[in-house]
C-alpha cells in the first residue's frame, strides 16, 4: 500500500555471536581479529559473553528477519 513490491523475505533463527555466523558476517580474518581483541580485553570479553548468554537463553524467541522491497515504477514520480 506504500508503493513497494516485496521481492524477497526470509525468517531464520538468530545467529548473533555464534562462531559460524561470526565467520559468515566478518570473514575468517575478521572473526580472528575479534577473537584476538576479546582475548586482550577482559571487560569487552565479559560484555560479549553476557550478550551471548542472553541470546542463547532467549533463542526460541529471537529471529533474524529479511525483507527486500522495490519501489514500484508507477510510484517513482
Amino acid at each position: 500500500t506504500e508503493g513497494f513490491a516485496i521481492e524477497a523475505k526470509a525468517r531464520l533463527p538468530m545467529g548473533l555471536l555464534t562462531p559460524r555466523r561470526l565467520i559468515v558476517d566478518e570473514g575468517v580474518w575478521g572473526a580472528l581479529r575479534i577473537v584476538r581483541n576479546l582475548c586482550r580485553d577482559t571487560e569487552a570479553r565479559g560484555r560479549v559473553l553476557a550478550m551471548r548468554q542472553v541470546f542463547h537463553k532467549y533463542r526460541r524467541h529471537l529471529a533474524a528477519i529479511m525483507l527486500v522491497g522495490k519501489k514500484r515504477p508507477e510510484m517513482n514520480q
